[in-house]
C-alpha cells in the first residue's frame, strides 16, 4: 500500500497532507505553488531558482524559499501485524486507545467515532479524516492551502471539529 505526504515549509512547517492517491496530493501541491506566485513579481533569480517538478517545488519570492516536497511510502502489508490488530481485509495494522488524547485533533476524531480507550482505530483513517475536515474549514474560511493556522485559527478549527458533538466533553482541555 502506498501513501503520499505533502509537506510544505515557508515561515515555518505547515501541516502535512496525506492521501493514497499520487494525483490528488501533486494538484494540491501544483495549486499551492501557483497561489503563491500568482501577482508576484520576481527577479531572474528567483524565477532561476523556483520550479515545480514532480515530486517537489520551489518557489523564491523577494529573497523567502517557499518549499513543498511529496514522500511517497510504502508500506509493506506482509503477515507482519498481528491479525487481531487488523481489518481482516488488507492487513492494515490498528492501533489500540490506551488513554484518551490530549491532542485535540485526534481526540475530535475518537469522540466522532464513538472510541474509547481499548477500542482500537486505523491511523490512516485519522489522516483522511483530518485531511478532509482541513479541506473544510479551509473552503468555509476561503484559506489556502500550505498556510499555518494562526493560534486564534486552530482555536476555531477545534471549535469547527466538535460543533456537531452532543457531548460537550472537550471543555476540559484548555488550547493555549
Amino acid at each position: 500500500m502506498k501513501i503520499y505526504i505533502l509537506t510544505s515549509y515557508d515561515t515555518g512547517l505547515n501541516d502535512p497532507l496525506v492521501s493514497f492517491s499520487y494525483e490528488d496530493i501533486y494538484r494540491k501541491m501544483e495549486k499551492s505553488f501557483h497561489t503563491a506566485l500568482n501577482g508576484v513579481s520576481q527577479t531572474e533569480d528567483e524565477k532561476e531558482n523556483t520550479s515545480l517538478d514532480a515530486f517537489s517545488a520551489t518557489a523564491v519570492i523577494h529573497g523567502d524559499w517557499i518549499e513543498w516536497a511529496i514522500t511517497e511510502v510504502d508500506i509493506p502489508l506482509s503477515g507482519a501485524f498481528p491479525l487481531a490488530l487488523t481489518d481482516e481485509k488488507s492487513n492494515t495494522p490498528k492501533t489500540q486507545i490506551k488513554k484518551m488524547p490530549e491532542n485535540p485533533y485526534l481526540l475530535s476524531y475518537f469522540l466522532h467515532k464513538g472510541l474509547t480507550p481499548g477500542d482500537c482505530y486505523f491511523a490512516a483513517d485519522y489522516m483522511a479524516w483530518i485531511d478532509k475536515k482541513h479541506d473544510e474549514f479551509r473552503k468555509l474560511h476561503k484559506l489556502p492551502e500550505f498556510v499555518t493556522l494562526n493560534d486564534a485559527e486552530v482555536k476555531e478549527f477545534v471549535q469547527f471539529l466538535n460543533h456537531d458533538l452532543e457531548n460537550n466533553s472537550l471543555e476540559e482541555f484548555d488550547y493555549d
